[in-house]
């Protein structure tokens, strides 16, 4: 499925069941009980360069519009990367909500139950359409 989104982008998605190591599961880590494959699983792409998630690499060019940029190697950034660590995501979230429940975060919830609600609706009408 092809969804366009804000400011033109445009994203495809290609839902599935079936077996594979490019799942988010297996490539996130996220979840201690499944094995991490680690193979890139989303690419972000532009005119002027790129980011790969979950190991949030970012590749560029360097040069300037016009200069043949096809011509110049990508340069690599991994500065992302230096803010991530082993904590399963899960983990993460359960304590935020623990924290939030308990009056410790100056955060609050990330989204309301309204905004989650959509989301809810996002993916039944996805399911409802294949």
């Amino acid at each position: 499925m092809v969804l366009r989104f804000a400011g033109d982008a445009a994203g495809a998605f290609l839902p599935s069941d079936a077996a594979s190591a490019h799942h988010w599961k297996s490539t996130a880590g996220g979840n201690p009980l499944v094995p991490k494959t680690g193979p890139a699983l989303h690419a972000v792409t532009g005119t002027r360069g790129s980011m790969v998630a979950p190991e949030l690499r970012q590749r560029h060019y360097d040069g300037q519009a016009g200069q043949g940029l096809w011509l110049t190697p990508l340069e690599g950034d991994d500065s992302l990367q230096s803010g991530l660590d082993d904590i399963p995501p899960f983990t993460c979230q359960l304590r935020g909500l623990v924290a939030i429940q308990r009056g410790e975060s100056e955060k609050g919830p990330m989204c309301s139950w309204i905004e989650g609600r959509k989301s809810l609706f996002v993916v039944e009408a996805i399911t409802e359409s294949m």
